[in-house]
């Protein structure tokens, strides 16, 4: 399954280990999401692990350098065309930009920040769906 993801749920699953996101992080880790990104979004999810209100988590920066690395050598790159559009957060112009060009959904938990026609699936529900699709993904829930 191809998809954008916003950097909020990779960061939950980062620092929460047992959440949906971390599930999320999980399948992208595995190869069974590929991601579709660009240098901005990589960098966005780079600079964030880095904000000093995250430090108390303690976010191991040479894995999360290896998960970024297993991303980009799995995802799919895409150099999107721009679009003008008034955006919510100009910040998640990037992911929409990356949906709009390859139909990929956005993985999310901010839908307020998209125009009303973005592709949006909320995390918990996309976890419901690949579980339900997949027979329970077993094989990475042990």
């Amino acid at each position: 399954m191809h998809a954008v993801i916003d950097t909020n749920v990779i960061i939950s699953g980062i620092i929460a280990p047992r959440s949906t996101a971390a599930f999320i992080v999980g399948l992208v880790a595995a190869g069974d999401i590929v991601v579709c990104y660009n240098e901005s979004v990589i960098a966005e999810y780079r600079n964030v692990a880095r904000y000093p209100k995250l430090a108390c988590y303690r976010i191991d920066v040479d894995a999360f350098e290896k998960f970024l690395e297993g991303l980009a050598d799995n995802g799919e790159y895409v150099s999107p065309s721009p679009i003008r559009i008034d955006m919510p957060d100009e910040d998640d112009r990037r992911f929409y930009e990356i949906s709009c060009e390859t139909g990929c959904p956005i993985i999310t938990r901010n839908r307020r920040d998209f125009p009303h026609d973005a592709f949006l699936i909320d995390p918990s529900f996309f976890v419901r769906t690949m579980r339900a699709a997949t027979g329970g993904l077993a094989r990475l829930e042990s």
